[in-house]
């Protein structure tokens, strides 16, 4: 296929491998290095476009990739070659395997001369077999090569979900995801829909929660318009918003929101509390604090208080209702942001858990002079790790009783003491980002 067939700029190779080779060497994500790098060089919109799907989708298939290349590459190791040639070859493998461009084309780009000698490894890598050459795996690593994800979550999968099942998650977590919108009730009302281009758009409303809409096409166009950045529509994942109303927040009551950057949930807060009331917004970085005072979706004169604070040391002295949204391996979210598979490690994955358990026991025991208080917790995570095990392990060392979660997900992982009062939300079955919500209160 050439590059007219394909509709692709082939000049933007370039430019892919800027930010490739640019994420080997950041913290960030590749969705929010893309979104910095793409403002800081003001790519045009269909150039921006093409080139999200280029460095999106080679990281997104990076496991895949690494496997074929290190078999189409022979006696050489890919592993022992220089970062900016292995981006390289992971970047012309994906365009020829999984975009089908020309390698005539492809290396003729002054960018990848270097590639000159790796002729023969794209054309093995293009043209081999995988189900063949996966054939032999155990069925974790078969899977993990195949839906390009680490081995560590496939296995954890696998020990909780049916191979059916497992299967059509991973599938599922490499496709774009589903998005939704609701209109932001603390600034306008519903009116504001038809302000939105309804004949570029396709949206549908939610069958499960009143004012939500999945956006079937044109999420672009919402996110680029003037109603998204004054924040009068707001784009936020069903699975968030179903944690907040587990919440059940009312008007007249006092709310902490303790790991509240970016600020949606709190905005959902007060606006499902018809903004009467108190919330306190505590987060432990101050930077994501700001950033979440500085979004306009809360209206200066809405009864919150922001406050940088470490919430396993709680600030607040009293609360009829906590909610936790906790720092987590983000491994709900791997549809988005595909770049989370790659990140996470044993040592991180202790360190997250070890996060949550101190935030979790240190406000439970600033609260146990005030039973009643009602608490959720809440995880972007399809790890028991940071679900089920957590609560396991609250309940066997504090006096709470558990609550029944409203709404739709399916019940907990299977074998752990909570599984049957905890709720879980998967891509492949709600439509959501991978989520754990337990409700509970202090006995």
């Amino acid at each position: 296929m050439t590059s007219k067939e394909s509709g692709f700029d082939y000049s933007l190779i370039e430019e892919a491998l800027f930010l490739l080779n640019r994420f080997d060497h950041s913290n960030s994500t590749m969705k929010s290095l893309f979104r910095d790098v793409a403002n800081e060089r003001d790519y045009p919109r269909p150039v921006r476009g093409q080139l999200e799907n280029l460095v999106m989708g080679t990281v997104r298939f990076r496991n895949t990739i690494d496997f074929l290349a290190a078999r189409a590459i022979g006696r050489l190791r890919f592993t022992d070659l220089p970062e900016s040639l292995k981006n390289s070859l992971r970047l012309a493998i994906f365009a020829t395997r999984w975009l089908r461009w020309s390698i005539t084309e492809y290396k003729d780009q002054t960018l990848l001369t270097e590639l000159t000698d790796y002729q023969a490894v794209l054309e093995r890598a293009r043209k081999m077999n995988l189900d063949r050459l996966i054939a032999k795996l155990n069925d974790a690593n078969k899977l993990g090569v195949k839906y390009s994800h680490p081995t560590f979550i496939v296995q954890t999968l696998l020990e909780h979900l049916p191979m059916e099942e497992v299967i059509q998650h991973l599938r599922t977590n490499n496709i774009l995801d589903e998005q939704y919108l609701r209109v932001n009730h603390l600034l306008t009302d519903d009116s504001v829909m038809d302000e939105l281009d309804q004949d570029s758009l396709e949206i549908e409303p939610d069958p499960d929660i009143p004012g939500l809409f999945a956006v079937k096409k044109g999420i672009n166009l919402i996110v680029r318009s003037n109603l998204f950045w004054q924040g009068r529509v707001l784009i936020q994942d069903k699975s968030s918003i179903i944690a907040v109303h587990a919440l059940d927040p009312r008007p007249g009551e006092t709310i902490w929101d303790s790991c509240a950057a970016p600020g949606m949930k709190t905005q959902l807060i007060l606006e499902l509390m018809n903004n009467e009331g108190m919330v306190i917004a505590t987060d432990i970085r101050p930077a994501r604090l700001q950033m979440a005072l500085a979004g306009g979706k809360i209206p200066p004169d809405s009864p919150v208080d922001w406050v940088v604070a470490d919430a396993s040391h709680p600030p607040v002295k009293y609360a009829d209702k906590i909610l936790i949204d906790a720092p987590c391996s983000s491994t709900g979210m791997l549809q988005s942001h595909p770049s989370f598979k790659w990140r996470l490690n044993k040592k991180t994955l202790l360190t997250l858990m070890s996060i949550q358990n101190k935030i979790l026991t240190g406000i439970i025991d600033h609260f146990a002079e005030y039973p009643g208080t009602e608490i959720v917790y809440s995880t972007c995570s399809i790890l028991p790790h940071e679900g089920e095990s957590q609560i396991d392990s609250i309940m066997s060392s504090r006096d709470i009783t558990l609550m029944d979660v409203p709404g739709v997900g399916s019940p907990g992982y299977s074998g752990f003491a909570c599984s049957s009062r905890v709720k879980r939300l998967f891509p492949h079955r709600h439509h959501t980002n991978g989520f754990f919500i337990a409700r509970f209160r202090i006995d």
